[in-house]
């Protein structure tokens, strides 16, 4: 957790060693740790195939979870929930993902009537939602739409109002120190969340002009300030229309310290403390301890207060990559000031991508390798997504993106808003460092606070981690008392199996870790101590743990009046207009087949298409056994056949002898249930329909034979259909549950869609009237790199000219990140 750093002292003789054995430096690191082992944090950043979207698109996804200051991809939640959230505030689509090796992927299909505006997708487990943090994963996805307006409103400049711009004023450190020389930075917003280029004054309570301060990058910018004591001072603001304000600065302390760092060097960072007159006359000697927490560790500096002002150097290199805290802390063990930096080492993976041709025709197939190593250039295995567009339909501006270094390296550790967060990693030069340190000046850490740390007071964890999917609910016997040393059977319709679990002494039944698809069937299924079932059950259905939360940060914004997304929207609705001529391009378009549906129900017999032979409760005597026992001889061509003592192991028709050996569908209250089966011994080794239902639940029982079997109910009709339907089941009687039995359909896992790219194997296909309008040429949630680091993938151009534009992120076993962003022509 901790570590001793190199550092150079830069004046003589005051005295800051690098220690972790002072009693301030082994509590806060105590702390510090204590914390961590109960709050891991887990991270999520989602890749998307494009950066906006027109109602009828497809939104496709790679969500990456990594765990720690190291990115290391997670093994704490195997469940991640996406939520595709409207302007309005609500959820129009929830999913529930399942994380395999750090990582999932998904889909929401946007409805071609959907309305313009800022949607945004959410994604986040349940363990990302202990305490205040709020690192989920939220994003501002604008959709337009081409039925309403050309261009959303999402995507066009908007008015800024200056009587409605925000200033702020950061002293570095956190606080002004009299007859201290101090950084202030500040940073102004207008009406949009956009920063606005500002210019002004600071001027003492008696008018005179002490600096004067131009904003230099979004907003933002900094003077110097060097407060004298009893003065108070003001900043006097222009903004771009010309309109004046005065905002007051925040007074300074009379008995304070500053902490400040110049970070200009890429190879180390200056540490300087300075105190008022009044704090170093109460302080000298006293030692004082500097944390720097970076990557996961803490080093630690102890500084004897010799002097006013002290200075020590700290080598970068033994820092980590993203942003490191540096908090001063008094002889008491209270943190006195902090201040944020940004290591850069440029130590991400090195993705490089070859191609087989340097230019490539409209519709011909495209082959490229990736090749990926560490910042040793050793070959490194991992995962990555691509996603190819075209970039005359798909316009963007590459500073603004949000991308898998942004998100975990920069933006998901800071409080507020970060506008254009890629223009600190692409294109660096001389002035981009200055810049991104005005990031670390006026955006706060949210990562932890030393306070609640030292005091034990941050938020407990209430959310565990979800490895899969659970089934829970409460058994009662039927007089509504709980089901205490009950047995709750957990039949799968799908996958054929059965769990068996003890109720707890509340009647309450969990069954964990398990991992099912949505539309999953199940059938519940509770005993009491002496094996009946006259009991009932109720299931808990499980539910979204986050609501819609409004989101106070900004929505994307695309600059000009002419928003290039307009040539998107554009194509768009000629790509609609296409498949309303020519039919959906994902597959292909058959003749139109129309299908009647026929209730088989006891009131229609007789006839080819209905039921063959239909027993009601009525027509039966219940003389107790089993279904077998029961039924047996009384189901016409039907023939039970299974194990000796348990003879329902199979049902099978005997009426067509070249389908004898077929077992017959069998379908309980409308679902399907799976062929039942036996080992090599004849033995059951699933669930059978004597072990399943009581024949005192049963309402009727039919049997369809007919050839309509195989229209309704598919091949596996074929040799005849076995409709039980019970009391439960039965329209008539809905009031009255059946006794110890339940079918669920629970929210299971969404299977991602797989992304439609066509193949043009053949010239002529070329000359076909049809366009190919895509914009998202190829989307790949899942490459993965081999022990060489290489991985090869290939795919067919659009009829788009001009240049298309490859994106790949991902991240290895290590937790080590990596982007690239190839271009190539198409003519």
């Amino acid at each position: 957790m901790y570590r001793i750093l190199s550092f150079l002292l830069m004046l003589s003789p005051l005295t800051c060693l690098a220690q972790s054995d002072s009693t301030v430096a082994k509590n806060a690191i105590s702390k510090l740790t204590a914390y961590y082992a109960g709050h891991t944090q887990e991270q999520a950043y989602l890749h998307f195939d494009k950066p906006y979207y027109a109602a009828g698109d497809t939104i496709y996804f790679k969500a990456y979870v990594t765990v720690g200051d190291k990115h290391a991809p997670s093994n704490i939640s195997g469940v991640l929930y996406a939520d595709l959230i409207a302007p309005n505030n609500r959820v129009k689509k929830a999913l529930q993902l399942r994380i395999m090796h750090g990582a999932a992927w998904g889909d929401f299909a946007l409805p071609d009537t959907l309305p313009k505006g800022n949607y945004r997708i959410r994604a986040y487990t349940r363990w990302m939602l202990n305490g205040q943090t709020g690192n989920y994963f939220d994003r501002v996805i604008p959709v337009g739409s081409i039925k309403t307006d050309k261009i959303p409103e999402a995507l066009l400049v908007q008015p800024q109002l200056a009587n409605k711009a925000d200033v702020q004023f950061f002293p570095e450190g956190g606080t002004l120190v009299t007859y201290v020389n101090t950084k202030v930075a500040f940073k102004a917003i207008a009406s949009d969340g956009l920063g606005i280029p500002i210019k002004g004054e600071v001027v003492d309570n008696k008018n005179n002009l002490i600096a004067s301060f131009a904003s230099t990058h979004l907003g933002m910018g900094y003077f110097h300030l060097f407060p004298e004591q009893g003065k108070a001072y003001s900043a006097k603001i222009t903004y771009p229309d010309g309109s004046k304000t005065t905002v007051k600065l925040p007074m300074a302390d009379e008995n304070g310290i500053e902490l400040a760092v110049d970070n200009d060097s890429l190879n180390y960072a200056v540490i300087k403390l300075a105190a008022s007159i009044a704090f170093f006359d109460a302080n000298k000697n006293k030692k004082f301890t500097v944390l720097v927490y970076s990557g996961g560790e803490v080093s630690t500096f102890i500084c004897k207060l010799e002097a006013r002002q002290m200075m020590f150097t700290v080598l970068k290199q033994n820092l980590h990559t993203g942003i490191a805290d540096v908090t001063l802390f008094s002889p008491a063990d209270e943190p006195l000031a902090e201040r944020l930096i940004f290591v850069q080492h440029n130590d991400q993976l090195n993705l490089s991508i070859s191609s087989n041709k340097p230019v490539y025709s409209k519709r011909e197939k495209v082959s490229l390798k990736l090749n990926i190593k560490d910042n040793t250039s050793t070959p490194a295995t991992g995962q990555f997504s691509v996603s190819v567009i075209d970039e005359n339909i798909v316009a963007f501006d590459e500073n603004k993106e949000n991308t898998i270094l942004t998100d975990l390296l920069l933006t998901d550790d800071l409080k507020g808003y970060v506008e254009q967060p890629n223009y600190y990693f692409t294109n660096v030069n001389d002035k981009t460092p200055h810049d991104l340190d005005l990031v670390m000046l006026t955006n706060g850490y949210r990562k932890f606070e030393w306070g609640k740390i030292l005091n034990n007071t941050y938020p407990s964890t209430t959310m565990q981690p979800e490895r899969a999917l659970d089934i829970s609910g409460i058994a009662k016997h039927l007089n509504g008392d709980v089901l205490a040393n009950g047995t709750v059977s957990l039949f799968s319709l799908d996958a054929d199996t059965i769990l068996n679990q003890p109720t707890a002494t509340d009647g309450s039944f969990h069954f964990a870790n398990l991992a099912y698809m949505d539309s999953s069937h199940f059938i519940l299924k509770a005993v009491n101590e002496k094996l009946k079932n006259n009991t009932s059950i109720t299931f808990i259905n499980r539910s979204e743990p986050m609501r819609a939360i409004a989101d106070s940060s900004l929505l994307w914004v695309q600059a000009g009046a002419n928003s290039p997304a307009a040539a998107y929207l554009e194509n768009s609705s000629a790509l609609q207009n296409d498949i309303l001529k020519y039919g959906p391009i994902s597959g292909i378009l058959l003749k139109e087949v129309k299908i009647k549906a026929q209730a088989y129900a006891s009131s229609n017999i007789g006839g080819a298409g209905y039921a063959d032979q239909v027993i009601r409760r009525s027509d039966f005597r219940i003389n107790g056994g089993v279904f077998s026992q029961q039924f047996d001889g009384h189901l016409t061509g039907v023939k039970f056949v299974g194990a000796e003592g348990d003879k329902n192991a199979f049902v099978r028709m005997t009426r067509s002898l070249s389908k004898k050996s077929q077992p017959m569908l069998i379908v309980l209250d409308g679902i399907q249930l799976p062929e039942l089966t036996t080992d090599a011994n004849g033995n059951p080794t699933g669930f059978t329909l004597d072990g399943l239902i009581n024949v005192n639940d049963i309402e009727t029982v039919e049997i369809l034979t007919s050839a309509a079997t195989e229209s309704a109910y598919g091949m596996n009709g074929a040799a005849g259909v076995l409709v039980i339907t019970t009391r439960h089941g039965n329209d008539k009687d809905t009031d009255l549950p059946t006794p110890g039995l339940l079918t669920i359909t629970p929210k299971g896992f969404y299977k991602a869609r797989e992304f439609y790219s066509p193949k043009y194997d053949h010239p002529e296909t070329i000359g076909l009237a049809r366009k190919d309008l895509r914009s998202t040429i190829y989307w790949n949630p899942q490459l993965i790199s081999d022990k060489d680091g290489n991985a090869t993938f290939n795919y067919y151009n659009a009829d788009g000219t001009g240049s298309y534009r490859v994106v790949i992120e991902g991240i290895d076993d290590k937790g080590n990140l990596g982007r690239i962003v190839y271009h190539y022509k198409v003519e």
